[in-house]
């Protein structure tokens, strides 16, 4: 049966990874890398090129195995139909979790925004197709080709012709009239096949609106970032400006913090994020005794302690309040590699764990709401030049 997927994402600066991915099958679509235009579904249906930070639109629309023992896949962008061929791989041409941000365990992530998504079950036709490349265009502000149908003007779906007291919705052709529970007036008969749901069952009324991809029984997942307080009407409290006159570039906190993960961007949650820096020693290695601590560990290495912090020796994978879940499972012994100065030379040059992918710690014991810093203290132990 196969799937038809449309995305609206671009790289805001950065870091430039993946944006759509998945987590359990290597896929992806749009961006990978600093380029953009790639599409990777288990197998290269093509590598793109170089990124910008605009909204474009990505389309992948991939046969299933009652197809073929291996399928097709067609690509778009913004429009364009860049690649058509039988790359992907038969047995993994579609996404096993849906992942933005990021690939797989939180690798590859970008600076980043998803301002829209869909997927539906089974190839939709061309002119539908067509349909949801226009809705989309529209909405975020993405040119079309001139010759496109929808380059010029916005979409609708469906008409109102009003006969007697009664609307009568006319779609793509039908072999009945389209009206439910009120008594008809004036009805004619088409001569098609109805795709989607047109009619309020409750009121037997057809509403005069723009497209919309919600028409289309297949739809399986719609992600849309416009409508920020999930009312169905675009815009917010926080967000009044989600249309192609004026596209206002959508954030976490049009949402409560607690709703969003980001792979990487440290500025979405007030400040909270990752960062790196080099130390030189206690001095500027931000330990203090004023802070309150719920672990302070040094792995595979005895007590250090450093501005008034001991950091207890650990030798096992888990102690009070955290646990080494993945990776980490070689060890390595004291050395003199460290190049820092005071205790935390000490803690550094006392031996360390190394290894695995992925490499998981697990911390227990924290309190909901509160926030807290985790700190990572590691050194280069070589560099290799071929």
């Amino acid at each position: 049966m196969g799937y038809s997927a449309f995305g609206v994402s671009r790289y805001t600066g950065g870091k430039n990874g993946r944006v759509i991915s998945s987590v359990g099958h290597n896929w992806l679509m749009g961006h990978h890398w600093g380029r953009m235009s790639s599409y990777y579904l288990n197998g290269w249906i093509t590598q793109g090129y170089g990124a910008d930070t605009n909204f474009h639109l990505w389309e992948i629309h991939h046969e299933g195995r009652n197809a073929a023992s291996n399928p097709s896949g067609s690509v778009w962008t913004d429009g364009i139909k860049m690649a058509e061929n039988r790359n992907s791989a038969w047995w993994g041409f579609f996404p096993s979790k849906l992942s933005f941000g990021a690939f797989d365990s939180l690798a590859e992530s970008s600076m980043c925004q998803v301002a829209e998504f869909l997927i539906f079950k089974g190839l939709i036709e061309e002119n539908e197709r067509l349909l949801i490349e226009g809705y989309l265009s529209h909405k975020w502000s993405i040119s079309l080709p001139s010759e496109h149908p929808w380059a010029f003007e916005q979409p609708s779906f469906g008409e109102i012709v009003s006969e007697g007291a009664t609307p009568v919705g006319i779609t793509s052709q039908t072999l009945a009239p389209i009206i439910v529970n009120r008594k008809p007036v004036n009805q004619t008969n088409t001569s098609a096949s109805l795709t989607g749901q047109v009619v309020s069952a409750g009121l037997g009324l057809v509403e005069d609106a723009p497209f919309s991809p919600s028409s289309y029984s297949g739809l399986r997942l719609w992600l849309d970032a416009s409508d920020a307080d999930g009312n169905g009407i675009p815009g917010s409290d926080f967000h009044d400006a989600a249309s192609s006159d004026n596209v206002v570039p959508w954030t976490p906190s049009f949402i409560e913090s607690d709703l969003w993960l980001d792979a990487n961007d440290s500025s979405t949650l007030s400040n909270l994020g990752w960062s790196v820096q080099n130390v030189t020693g206690d001095t500027d290695s931000f330990i203090s005794s004023a802070n309150n601590y719920t672990s302070a560990i040094n792995v595979n290495g005895g007590d250090v302690n450093i501005n008034g912090v001991t950091f207890l020796g650990q030798t096992s994978a888990t102690a009070s309040g955290w646990e080494i879940m993945e990776g980490l499972s070689s060890t390595f012994g004291s050395h003199t590699m460290a190049n820092v100065e005071g205790a935390l030379n000490t803690l550094l040059n006392s031996g360390f764990l190394f290894g695995g992918d992925p490499q998981k710690i697990k911390l227990t014991g924290l309190t909901d709401g509160e926030t807290y810093t985790f700190s990572l203290y590691s050194l280069l132990v070589h560099t290799h030049i071929d």
